[in-house]
């Protein structure tokens, strides 16, 4: 999965991020982990710059981060 302007990674408000496909008009993959709860109508996900991976921050601080794969790579808690 290269991000450009064929794919848009949105924020869902049922706790969730998904990546689609604007040509096809279909959702290519679902992330989910348990705790993420997305915080506000103007959470902002991202892509890693190389497409590997993509993180979002959740309504309790946390940055969660999955590869592209689905899996969660990382959350992190505590920071400043």
């Amino acid at each position: 999965l290269v991000p450009d302007s064929n794919y848009l990674l949105s924020c869902v408000r049922d706790d969730t991020l998904k990546v689609l496909d604007l040509r096809m008009n279909q959702v290519l993959r679902t992330f989910s982990a348990e705790g993420f709860k997305v915080g506000c109508d103007w959470s902002r996900a991202a892509f890693s710059p190389d497409g590997h991976y993509v993180s979002v921050g959740s309504s309790d601080g946390a940055v969660f981060i999955w590869n592209v794969t689905g899996k969660v790579e990382s959350i992190l808690k505590e920071h400043s």
